[in-house]
């Protein structure tokens, strides 16, 4: 595994590439402890195996160090960060694959692989649990598998999703609170290929501002994004897509001294196109049975700077995604312990009266007319009063089938339920059983 862990890491759009001088011993090294008997002749890797070119932007080193820094700030959480990963159906990169083992190990380093991201989580101690629903799962199936997660830092739901998937409604159903993938709808969290596409920028330097980009695809969760991002940093943007026609896509592409590609299309790009030093972001890619690994822009060209795939922008995006279940995580712990300053009850600490559900404490109560209902507030409102902590009344008549009346307990000074309103709760309990 780890033999195959250094080779994957010098793929190049799904041919093999080079590899630093560092690995490259230790590969060597590797192969000298664990060689066979008898050994074949020259059993070692080749000595023209070496350096990446100067061109190339591998984004595995910077994905580890991030992930390093996310490691660091997960240990001093607890519980550990933790993130849930839906899946529904079969995604070919993805786990839910069944050639999903061989093809991480074929193409993308371990311990910062999109594709695998328990391996990821394990690396940095974050909890990463992965739910996979069957391709005919329906989208209310979906909606009550994030339901289940509430309780976790995170929740990506993957995408593609199927067509007969509600996808907006699905998303939609995730808390903002728990958006690490930057793809709920009126989330501030940016969709992490975008972050890590800037963050791959930034490793080499490439300062967008003033530059001329342009963006192929427009997609909600790559294209557009990016291109909202790079014209928030000063670029001049360049949106194209299905509906532009080929002579403005290569009029575009040839002026622009940024090129990113997010179509999913390989060859969507002709190198002879590429600017002479242009830098290339080659983040689109697919995979075919046949082929494999297939990229954007196989052939950068003339391109002063670029990256493909896989071993470019997909490291950085999960070491992105990571580093934003481990600040939820941070921050679900700050607001813990500013909580229990508060006086406010934690999860674990919160056991409500029976027939009471929590935050807020909420219980109703149902009567055959008016009368009973109004004598039974009112015994409510002398309680309320001898115990000096009032709740929300709502009252709700339903003409023939009776009355309907709610109680509901939370401490609004500090914004959550604390364990007088659990008393105050059980004291309404005990009044409606002396009152039965």
């Amino acid at each position: 595994r780890r033999c195959n862990d250094l080779v994957a890491e010098t793929k190049e759009g799904n041919l093999l590439g080079t590899i630093d001088r560092d690995r490259y011993n230790f590969a060597n090294d590797y192969l000298g402890s664990h060689r066979p008997s008898p050994a074949p002749r020259d059993f070692a890797l080749s000595p023209d195996f070496y350096q990446p070119p100067k061109s190339l932007m591998v984004g595995c080193e910077l994905a580890r160090d991030v992930l390093d820094s996310v490691s660091e700030k997960a240990a001093g959480v607890v519980p550990s960060p933790s993130l849930t990963v839906v899946t529904v159906g079969t995604v070919p990169e993805g786990d839910t694959h069944d050639e999903a083992g061989a093809r991480r190990m074929m193409y993308s380093p371990s311990d910062c692989s999109w594709y695998d991201k328990v391996a990821a989580g394990k690396r940095c101690d974050i909890d990463v649990k992965l739910v996979n629903l069957p391709e005919e799962a329906t989208t209310e199936d979906v909606l009550k598998a994030l339901e289940a997660e509430r309780g976790r830092d995170g929740i990506q739901l993957t995408w593609p999703l199927p067509p007969h998937i509600d996808a907006e409604a699905c998303y939609s159903a995730i808390p903002v609170s728990q958006d690490v993938d930057g793809l709920v709808p009126n989330s501030e969290t940016r969709p992490v290929t975008v972050d890590a596409c800037l963050a791959l920028l930034g490793k080499y330097d490439v300062d967008l501002d003033g530059k001329s980009v342009v963006v192929l695809g427009r997609s909600k969760i790559l294209g557009a994004p990016f291109a909202s991002a790079a014209a928030d940093l000063g670029a001049t943007v360049t949106l194209v897509h299905s509906n532009t026609t080929p002579e403005a896509v290569i009029a575009a592409v040839s002026g622009a001294d940024v090129v990113a590609s997010c179509v999913g299309k390989p060859g969507v790009v002709d190198p002879s196109w590429i600017k002479p030093g242009a830098v290339v972001l080659s983040v689109g890619k697919i995979f075919t049975e046949e082929e494999g690994f297939l990229t954007d822009v196989p052939d950068p060209g003339a391109a002063g700077l670029y990256s493909s795939a896989p071993g470019g922008v997909g490291p950085l995006a999960i070491a992105t995604l990571l580093r934003n279940v481990a600040d939820k995580a941070a921050l679900r712990a700050s607001q813990v312990e500013d909580d229990r300053s508060k006086g406010i009850l934690a999860d674990d600490e919160l056991e409500a009266p029976a027939n009471w559900k929590s935050r807020p404490l909420t219980r109703e109560f149902h009567f055959n007319d008016y009368p009973s209902a109004m004598a039974f507030v009112n015994k409510v409102v002398d309680k309320a009063e001898e115990i000096d902590h009032h709740p929300n009344f709502a009252i709700e008549h339903f003409c023939t089938e009776g009355v309907g009346v709610t109680l509901k307990y939370q401490s609004y000074d500090v914004g959550g339920v604390t364990s007088r309103d659990v008393e105050a709760a059980q004291a309404i309990n005990d009044l409606w059983e002396g009152m039965r």
